[in-house]
């Protein structure tokens, strides 16, 4: 093209299969919509004079990765969609969002990497990451520069299908790993407790201790040890006391009052009544629509709390990751050396975990689910096939933990 070029018009080289390669003129500032749609492109250099790229643009081509200008930049609806061959894009530290381009990215489902370069600002980070949007099979890699920060709104709702890389330093990393989301280190400033797509790495004896229940409502917290001391009849905790009671999966509980009932036997009989009469399906988290129940320290005899209509409760083991519930596999740091009871008990998908040979002591029902397979090294026999005899677990040897077949 001829460098006196500054637009390409609307469907300049549309399906023109022919069409591998392209060289942009320099002041070129616009390129139009479906200019290059369903051509053979393999490779664009977009030149930072560009100001403007419109819908479906490049739609359907083979390109294998883009770098985008250093500046404002409008990008249509689907400029780059269904490039199934796309598997990364770079924003320069210039690039900012046009506040007319369109809210999320439709980009080919081979995408994988998205790179922020260093002294990209912030807001283009939230902004790019916010536009990134979920296909069928779409799984991203953020990677961070180490200045990078991002909002706590931003963290609270960081998407599930998006893991943050970058170092242990960088702002961004080590808030989210905080949180609890997926992140994936680049050096070897690794936090004890992290999350990498559906993977716990734990590392402390501090993830492994036995944990209590723990009832809380929105903004207050009640520690370890609890007594339920009153729960009236026909409450959500009412139902979940019973279940709890008698699988015996907390046996220091203590229940002093059920609605008027105070006498022990009376207490104990109705929460019998309710588990062997019901089928209750217990959610993770709900609303009361009572002033109750009311809930004490029984060892600091810290004042008793009212949770108030429509406040959000729920009875979960503290320590525990916010998604939880999505993990399947749990890798233990060679730092750890127990698993007390209930220490892995609200992993209710999880398939496997690595057990380093440093851990000499398992507590009976550390591990909720007995289809869990243990992963081990094979050298120094002994202590956990011990432990997986006793408790009907499956053993199988690995030389690490990356080596763990993960389906």
């Amino acid at each position: 093209m001829s460098n006196s070029i500054t637009e390409i018009g609307d469907g300049a080289f549309k399906r023109i299969s022919s069409l591998e390669t392209v060289t942009f003129p320099e002041k070129l500032t616009y390129i139009g919509a479906e200019a290059f749609s369903q051509t053979a492109l393999t490779e664009v250099n977009i030149p930072d004079s560009v100001e403007y790229i419109g819908e479906n643009a490049f739609f359907g081509t083979d390109i294998k990765s883009v770098e985008l200008p250093s500046k404002e930049l409008y990008i249509g609806e689907n400029s780059f969609g269904s490039c199934d061959k796309l598997e990364s894009v770079v924003f320069p530290a210039g690039y900012t969002m046009h506040s007319d381009s369109d809210e999320q990215f439709a980009w080919g489902r081979s995408l994988s990497d998205i790179y922020l370069s260093d002294g990209i600002t912030n807001d283009a980070a939230e902004s790019i990451i916010r536009s990134l949007k979920k296909e069928p099979s779409s799984y991203y890699n953020v990677h961070f520069p180490d200045s990078t920060e991002i909002s706590d709104e931003l963290i609270s709702e960081f998407p599930e299908y998006i893991t943050a890389v970058g170092n242990g330093s960088c702002p961004a990393i080590i808030k989210l790993a905080e949180a609890m989301n997926s992140v994936e280190f680049t050096d070897d400033h690794v936090p004890d407790i992290y999350v990498t797509r559906n993977t716990l790495y734990l590392n402390s004896d501090k993830y492994t201790e036995n944990v209590e229940m723990e009832i809380y409502d929105t903004g207050t917290h009640f520690q370890t040890n609890l007594t339920v001391h009153q729960v009236d009849c026909n409450t959500d905790l009412y139902f979940r006391l019973a279940k709890m009671f008698f699988r015996k999966q907390y046996p220091d509980l203590e229940v002093s009052r059920i609605g008027s009932y105070d006498n022990p036997d009376r207490i104990l009989a109705s929460l019998e009544h309710v588990y062997r009469k019901t089928d209750y399906i217990y959610p993770r988290e709900w609303h009361w629509t009572e002033r109750v129940p009311v809930v004490y320290d029984e060892t600091t005899k810290d004042t008793v709390k009212y949770l108030e209509e429509n406040d959000m409760v729920s009875i979960y083991c503290s320590e525990v990751p916010k998604n939880s519930d999505k993990i399947s596999t749990v890798i233990l740091g060679s730092n750890v050396t127990k698993i007390e009871r209930n220490a892995l008990k609200n992993y209710y998908k999880m398939k496997r975990i690595f057990i380093p040979r440093s851990v000499t002591y398992i507590e009976e029902g550390a591990i909720y689910e007995y289809h869990t397979i243990l992963f081990t090294t094979p050298d120094d026999k002994g202590y956990i096939e011990q432990f997986a005899e006793q408790n009907d677990f499956t053993v199988k040897y690995v030389d690490n933990a990356e080596e763990m077949n993960i389906t």
